[in-house]
């Protein structure tokens, strides 16, 4: 449901920005940018043509007190918007405190990092102060810049829609969603990796979420596994997130119980989201460090598996993760499970040649 907004009396900093409601004084500012080609066109509007058209603006974000103008330096250089959604359109969200945010920043103001910047800042606000459960955000198809901010700001893929712009075109919309959990529990809009992998089963829409960490393990060139031993299948040690429990607190827990291995020194790399049916899987995996022997605890399901630890030499375990689709006529939750594992140990062996160039 659209929850109340009004921002007259806020103003919001960041190490560079002041995020305040509009004033007429701003006038300038407004069609100095606003009038620049390129700009509006990235949210849905055409250049504005004069100071009159600007004016009329100004006094919408003043009169309905749900945008913020992005101060920097000293002047007003973009917008941040409240909006309200369209609740028939997303009653999946009937429970929950929502708005949508949308954004527009002076092209003079480009590839600064300014606009991740406001948005998290804005998006704190809306979660911590005004008590929203989710935030909707939106980008054109094309438009990669927006989709990169809203990545870096935590949001995910949640639906695709069209959208008429004020200039007469129809555009495909990607829309994503921010629920407050999933930001608590990723530190707060911290910049990470997110990975994505939709599933053909896709609704194009989801109203379920479900969390889980893993561990990778890697020891001289050998990574520790789980091992399903009466069901010949692998995959990296951890499991579903508890409730109360952190994603490190998780991952701790799973690692020990699935392998007996105590861990510490748990560093956050990237998180995969998976979108299957009306669900989202986010799992966050972490480099582990082995300090000490701990204490197996196997479920019964995974005792009737035959479940246990395994090191293997790491080209081994890519090996075998990369015939995810071997499997994809005969047993989907071992491609989706192998598809997952592959693109994790991937964009591990990515990460670690990365390192060691810039050595």
């Amino acid at each position: 449901m659209n929850a109340y907004i009004d921002i007259s009396d806020v103003i919001l900093k960041t190490p560079r920005l002041t995020l305040r409601p509009w004033r007429q004084s701003d006038l300038e500012d407004l069609y100095q940018y606003a009038s620049v080609d390129g700009v509006g066109q990235m949210a849905g509007w055409p250049p504005h043509q004069n100071r009159e058209e600007s004016q009329e603006i100004l006094n919408s974000f003043i009169n309905k007190k749900k945008v913020f103008a992005i101060e920097y330096q000293g002047k007003a250089v973009g917008t941040v918007g409240i909006e309200l959604y369209d609740e028939n359109e997303y009653p999946q969200l009937a429970d929950k405190r929502c708005r949508k945010l949308g954004f527009v920043l002076a092209k003079e103001c480009w590839g600064k990092g300014l606009m991740p910047e406001a948005v998290r800042e804005v998006i704190r606000y809306l979660f911590e102060d005004v008590g929203l459960e989710a935030i909707l955000c939106g980008h054109f198809a094309w438009n990669k810049q927006s989709q990169r901010v809203q990545e870096k700001c935590g949001f995910r893929h949640y639906c695709l829609e069209t959208y008429e712009t004020m200039y007469g075109t129809v555009e495909p919309e990607v829309m994503n969603l921010l629920v407050r959990e999933d930001w608590l529990l990723t530190g707060k809009g911290t910049p990470e990796r997110n990975i994505s992998i939709i599933g053909k089963n896709y609704f194009n829409y989801w109203s379920r979420i479900r969390f889980a960490s893993r561990g990778l393990i890697v020891q001289d060139d050998r990574i520790l596994l789980s091992y399903e031993a009466n069901e010949d299948r692998w995959m990296l040690p951890g499991g579903g997130l508890e409730k109360g429990e952190s994603l490190e607190e998780c991952g701790r827990r799973e690692v020990e119980e699935e392998t007996g291995m105590l861990v510490n020194e748990l560093q956050p790399l990237f998180t995969i989201s998976e979108y299957y049916e009306d669900e989202l899987y986010m799992t966050q995996y972490f480099e582990c460090a082995v300090t000490d022997g701990g204490r197996q605890h196997l479920t019964q399901q995974e005792i009737n598996s035959g479940l246990q630890p395994r090191w293997l030499p790491l080209e081994k375990a890519l090996e075998i993760f990369s015939h995810h689709e071997d499997y994809a006529a005969s047993d989907e939750m071992r491609r989706g499970l192998y598809l997952r594992e592959y693109t994790a140990l991937n964009e591990y062996v990515k990460r670690k040649q990365l390192k060691e160039d810039q050595a």
